[in-house]
């Protein structure tokens, strides 16, 4: 089928940037957003005590485009029941939000850019507070884990790092080397404290595509377009790092540095590996009040406890006296405090709005940088699970305002 013909402009007018010898149409324009199904898979998760956890062949992202993540939902049904209880102390009391016990993504050469991590938890943290959406919360739509031990939950795994621009999104246009999603699905016996009745449960996990489509070389009007995101190249990564420590006044130096960080999601967890205890004020006692980061001697960050949840609040809408709860039976606050976990970002220069950033304040660090968490620990602490999320640019990626229109 032939291109349509370039439109012609109304008598007297003439289209900004036609034939005006202008730079060429943003990418942003250019494109469309795409997403679409592609992996749909139901599993039978057999009698809850007996069954174990299920590793999945690699699942290739099908290529279009430039990959802006990938969207996963999981759904558990089957159980009839109303015994079942959600989190238990081997998996840190993770209220259901642990589906899977291995999450990855991985580039067409098989290098990390996602993970991998043990527990989707970790998941639902960068969802939740990594800044890719306005707002986001796993249990949206699905408020609460009933005590049938159905559920549902959705997961977002990030490619791109700014809406505005398309910063970060990477090419995903060869079929014969594709980005590779790698999924573990958990154990009843690691999901339930409290085992489901009912006899055998189904998990269904599905996962679409996020991306933008190639622009076609010229729009309508017959001006040329920019075939690739801003800066193309410019890519993120998420790790964690796990750091023993203990209770009492410490400093815990950060290992992972080199890159400009964007955000750092810190969880203190106890000896069982539970992040909660058997209250609130001895699981929130675990962390230093106040808290120090100090890049290279100097202090980048000196606030109370309390200062810490107002601030969060404020940037992501987390109720401040809405905590995910204290026991195996409680976890169901949609957009509530996460008991133990505090985050470190350098995105809100856009308004003091986290995510679609301009850039300016991503900490830059050395491989000699001395990046370190100071504090006095309480009681009961004995590892810190730290999220790393990391950027390596190609090229000028600081534009400020204007960077959605020039590459």
């Amino acid at each position: 089928m032939p291109a349509p013909a370039a439109l012609s402009p109304p008598a007297g007018r003439t289209p900004q940037g036609a034939n005006q010898g202008r730079a060429v149409v943003p990418f942003i324009r250019a494109t469309k957003k795409h997403r679409e199904p592609f992996f749909d898979l139901s599993t039978a998760i057999g009698a809850p005590a007996a069954a174990g956890q299920t590793t999945l062949s690699p699942i290739n992202v099908p290529a279009y485009g430039f990959l802006r993540g990938l969207w996963i939902r999981v759904d558990v049904s089957g159980f009839t029941g109303a015994t079942a209880a959600y989190g238990t102390t081997a998996t840190g009391f993770d209220f259901g939000l642990n589906a899977f016990s291995f999450i990855g993504l991985f580039d067409v050469n098989g290098a990390p850019l996602y993970g991998p991590f043990a527990s989707s938890f970790q998941s639902y943290l960068i969802g939740k507070y990594g800044g890719y959406h306005r707002y986001f919360d796993a249990r949206v739509g699905d408020s609460t884990f009933p005590t049938t031990g159905n559920f549902g939950e959705w997961f977002y795994v990030p490619v791109e790092l700014v809406r505005r621009n398309a910063l970060g999104s990477l090419a995903n246009l060869n079929a014969a080397a594709t980005y590779k999603l790698q999924l573990t699905l958990n154990s009843p016996a690691n999901l339930y404290s409290t085992q489901p009745a009912g006899g055998t449960g189904t998990m269904r996990v599905r996962v679409w595509l996020d991306a933008w489509a190639q622009p076609p070389a010229t729009d309508l009007l017959g001006n040329m377009t920019q075939q690739i995101p801003y800066a193309h190249g410019t890519t993120q990564f998420w790790s964690e790092s796990t750091y023993t420590i203990g209770a009492g006044n410490q400093i815990v130096r950060l290992l992972r540095v080199g890159l400009y960080i964007r955000t750092l999601i810190v969880t203190v967890r106890q000896t069982t590996g539970a992040r909660m205890i058997t209250n609130q004020a001895t699981s929130d006692a675990m962390w230093p009040d106040p808290v120090q980061l100090f890049l290279d001697g100097f202090e980048l960050v000196n606030i109370g406890q309390n200062f810490f949840w107002q601030d969060m609040y404020g940037l992501y809408n987390t109720t401040p006296n809405n905590i995910d709860g204290q026991a195996a039976t409680i976890g169901n606050a949609v957009s509530g405090r996460d008991t133990s976990v505090y985050v470190f970002q350098f995105m809100d220069d856009d308004s003091s709005v986290v995510g679609n950033e301009e850039r300016n304040r991503y900490l830059p660090t050395l491989q000699s940088s001395r990046l370190e968490l100071r504090g006095t620990f309480g009681a009961n602490t004995a590892s810190l699970s730290v999220l790393t999320n990391d950027v390596a640019p190609a090229g000028d990626i600081f534009c400020g305002s204007t960077d959605n229109q020039t590459i």
